[in-house]
């Protein structure tokens, strides 16, 4: 059982939008934020205690009843959205990856949306943006897409798990780690919410996905970001 008290310790402060804050689209937060000068050194491999963090003061801005992620309790049941053994670490030149640490079969789930924090609307991205630690901010700016969910309505959405860090195939025949429509059918959610192994892996090779499979492109204006 994961054990989550400290984490309770640590203090949230929501930062309220200002004149200055209220208009910023993705790319003004990145200027504000100064993500340039974060990203000019590796960035780390992020904790089990830094994503919880992040949890609840995402929890905190939308409450529980709007979260996408369930109640802090939730994060005692399942720490992440992974269904295999995997392992984060650093993958240069492209920076941070996911790793298979088991062969995983074709067809197997690998990850869902457990911990896939959405928004529904722009304010409270941006709050959740100037309320987490600055360089974590940065890592959610490059981290986040708008996606639609199975009733079509539009959400930002952020994977506040190591899912975050899987790097893109380039296309969809190069990703190992997406929809499959048929078996996506025995699940729900489908494949807004769950991410199937494509072809048989290797312990060991990197995790890709397809990222315009789940991405909405041109989704950033409907939340004026």
């Amino acid at each position: 059982m994961l054990n989550i008290s400290v984490q309770k310790k640590d203090p949230i402060v929501i930062q309220e939008l200002t004149q200055e804050t209220k208009h910023l689209t993705n790319n003004g937060l990145w200027k504000y934020l100064q993500c340039e000068e974060i990203f000019a050194s590796e960035r780390p491999i992020h904790s089990i205690d830094t994503w919880i963090h992040a949890r609840r003061v995402y929890r905190q801005i939308v409450g529980n009843e709007q979260s996408s992620i369930g109640t802090e309790e939730d994060d005692i049941v399942d720490i992440d959205g992974f269904q295999v053994a995997h392992e984060a670490k650093q993958a240069p030149p492209k920076g941070r990856g996911i790793f298979a640490a088991q062969d995983i079969k074709k067809g197997e789930l690998i990850w869902s949306t457990k911990k896939t924090i959405r928004f529904s609307d722009g304010d409270s991205y941006r709050k959740f943006n100037l309320s987490v630690e600055r360089g974590f901010a940065c890592d959610v700016l490059q981290w986040s897409y708008v996606q639609r969910l199975e009733n079509g309505e539009l959400r930002v959405s952020t994977d506040l798990d190591d899912g975050a860090l899987c790097n893109g195939g380039g296309s969809s025949h190069k990703a190992n780690m997406g929809c499959d429509k048929e078996i996506a059918k025995n699940y729900n959610g489908g494949c807004v919410e769950n991410y199937f192994a494509l072809t048989n892996i290797k312990e060991g090779d990197e995790l890709l996905c397809a990222y315009g499979s789940f991405a909405v492109s041109g989704g950033w204006k409907e939340f004026t970001l």
